[in-house]
């Protein structure tokens, strides 16, 4: 069989790129998340990641326009694998802690967020050399054309790629191509762009050390395999009393024993201006005995859309208190 001619029209140039406008970025959540992403939201085990993503589904789910301040465009169903809930049970947990202390009804879920059974959470296994899919994986293509899901999430990767080893830089690029696949998979067969959220566990050494150093992607072991890919990362991880930045710091006199803290960072976001989320501005949000969780601070900062045209620029000043050498910092953050 002969190769494919090869035809250079196929390639693009920069007058076909720069003839059209620069489109603006969509976002599921303002700011932070842009639809369409395929990214990992990482931290220790107990750091948050679970509460923080069952807030957001429920909101997402529920019609919502807005999530602890910030706007969100694309609204609807969301499937979740669910490979770490062990019973039923734990989802009922989890989905009542996630209504706690919003206004958010059960009628008004409306049934739009669909949890994959927990004996068939595996998308893929590792087969000496590649990854294969499985039944699983077909499943989740046929429920998001049935439901359209805006969002899917698959908590933990781990559970959803069985054989997955973090410090296999081949392997775990390998994985990242198939979490792209997805997305453009299920994007066909729900006829609009989907995101794809995965969590993963990151080790408990990386609760060590300064704040700004633990939500950053590179620290993460293995940082030059799926993460190195993946175009958009999150990170979250405790903090306690004393340590903090100028717009977030914990105040010993007014903080709840009984609560935890934790911040979040968009540490990696290749695709979009600054997050207003990033290790040096975090948000944090405080997790209540019942196990909801409220914004205690938020990195307000100015934020505009990049330039549309080559002629135009942005017309954004970032405050000097954003500056990581900014005078008067805790050096504990930095």
């Amino acid at each position: 069989m002969s190769a494919p001619k090869f035809d250079p029209m196929l390639w693009l140039d920069d007058s076909q790129i720069l003839a059209k406008q620069t489109a603006p970025i969509e976002y599921l959540i303002d700011g932070i998340l842009p639809v369409g992403t395929v990214g990992d939201i990482f931290g220790s085990p107990g750091a948050g990641k679970t509460s923080l993503l069952m807030s957001l589904v429920v909101h997402i789910a529920a019609l919502r326009t807005e999530w602890f301040g910030r706007k969100m465009s694309t609204v609807g169903p969301v499937l979740m694998i669910g490979g770490e809930k062990s019973q039923t049970s734990v989802w009922q947990r989890d989905f009542h802690r996630a209504l706690i202390g919003t206004n958010i009804t059960q009628k008004e879920l409306g049934g739009r967020i669909k949890i994959q059974p927990t004996d068939n959470s595996a998308l893929w296994g590792w087969q000496r050399t590649r990854w294969l899919g499985t039944k699983a994986y077909d499943d989740v293509l046929k429920m998001s054309s049935h439901i359209k899901p805006v969002l899917i999430i698959i908590d933990t990767l781990s559970r959803g790629a069985l054989g997955s080893n973090g410090i296999d830089i081949t392997q775990q690029h390998l994985l990242a191509l198939k979490l792209e696949q997805l997305q453009r998979e299920a994007s066909v067969a729900a006829g609009q762009d989907v995101t794809i959220l995965t969590v993963s566990h990151t080790n408990q050494v990386s609760t060590k050390g300064r704040l700004i150093e633990r939500l950053d992607w590179t620290s993460r072991s293995g940082s030059s395999g799926l993460p190195g890919y993946l175009r958009w990362m999150m990170g979250v991880t405790s903090v306690s009393a004393g340590v903090g930045c100028k717009t977030c710091e914990l105040n010993s006199k007014d903080i709840d024993p009984e609560s935890k803290y934790f911040a979040v960072s968009v540490s990696k976001a290749s695709e979009m201006p600054n997050p207003l989320w990033r290790p040096s501005y975090p948000a944090i949000f405080q997790m209540h005995p019942g196990g909801n969780i409220t914004l205690y601070s938020d990195a307000d900062i100015a934020y505009v859309e990049p330039p549309t045209s080559l002629n135009e620029t942005p017309a954004v000043v970032y405050p000097e208190s954003w500056m990581i050498n900014s005078p008067g910092v805790n050096d504990d953050f930095y």
